[in-house]
């Protein structure tokens, strides 16, 4: 019987080695359904639609996502805010009850880091500068 897994994350990217550094086949985007083939340490090697590669596991959930509010299993996972959340992002009402919940620390450390890109060769300056090696970040 096969595994199923489903992309959690807005694009994610299917490489061709478990590597951040990995060549990008393709991409695949949120809610997508893919067929877990094997793992190697954080990495799933996947299918989906007769290609295969790699992505890491962070950016796939186990428990699949629906997009319609309305939906009875979208009621039985996920909240309204969630739900607010993944469709506009952060609104104004949903801001004011997280500072509510959460305390008035001001929000410019994630606006900087949502600006940020970053390429591959980036990358692996980044990480051979810093004498960095996580898992999946050789090349």
């Amino acid at each position: 019987m096969s595994e199923f897994r489903y992309i959690q994350v807005k694009s994610a990217d299917i490489r061709s080695t478990p590597s951040f550094l990995g060549k990008i086949l393709f991409k695949l985007a949120y809610t997508k359904k893919v067929t877990l083939i094997k793992t190697k340490d954080s990495w799933m090697n996947i299918s989906y639609n007769s290609k295969t590669g790699w992505v890491h596991q962070s950016a796939l959930s186990v428990r699949a996502i629906y997009l319609d509010p309305k939906a009875a299993q979208a009621k039985a996972q996920v909240s309204d805010d969630e739900i607010t959340l993944a469709g506009k992002g952060f609104n104004k009402e949903v801001e004011k009850k997280y500072r509510t919940k959460h305390g008035s620390k001001g929000f410019a450390a994630v606006d900087k880091a949502e600006t940020i890109k970053m390429t591959a060769a980036g990358l692996s300056k980044f990480l051979q500068e810093g004498k960095l090696n996580p898992a999946g970040g050789k090349s």
